[in-house]
């Protein structure tokens, strides 16, 4: 997370600071996690079971189709608007981890995530609401490396510049 998650080198200032906002993420995280859950659940129980797993299957062939012809690598940028930084400053971590593990505003090309979210369609939504968290508490992960691992000064590899710098002459 580039904008503040990983510490700098000023030290352990920044390591809390880095700490606090991955407190944040993972809260937001898995917040976002127990609504997709308890989301995909309740639409499970109000609606007619197989209209409602025809609506997902179609929803998740065209997640698969769409993932086939637009597919990209994934990406380690932020998918939220960069005003909610200078707005909320420390609380965007929280809004941006809900809305990450939400899945709005984020383009998912990759048909497992609409596998899972079948999968937590069919449970009840309180164990939807479950594996909601944990889903939003995984998805914190790297958050949590970048906070709590090694500092790092500048070029992590200055042997890969020389070669990036040798491929492109």
């Amino acid at each position: 997370m580039a904008l503040g998650s990983t510490p700098a080198v000023a030290g352990a200032t920044e390591r809390w600071k880095a700490i606090r906002r991955a407190i944040y993420y993972t809260c937001g995280s898995a917040l976002g996690g127990v609504t997709l859950g308890l989301a995909a659940s309740v639409v499970e129980y109000t609606t007619d079971r197989p209209a409602e797993f025809a609506v997902v299957a179609v929803v998740s062939a065209y997640g698969g189709a769409a993932m086939i012809r637009t597919w990209r690598p994934p990406q380690r940028h932020w998918q939220v608007p960069r005003s909610w930084w200078t707005r909320w400053r420390n609380g965007a971590f929280l809004v941006g981890g809900f809305t990450l593990a939400l899945g709005f505003l984020t383009p998912i090309y990759f048909w497992s995530y609409f596998v899972f979210v079948t999968l937590l369609a069919t449970l009840t939504p309180p164990l939807a609401g479950v594996v909601g968290a944990l889903y939003g508490l995984v998805r914190s992960i790297p958050t949590w490396r970048a906070a709590t691992g090694p500092v790092f000064c500048g070029v992590v590899q200055p042997v890969r510049i020389s070669q990036c710098v040798a491929e492109l002459s």
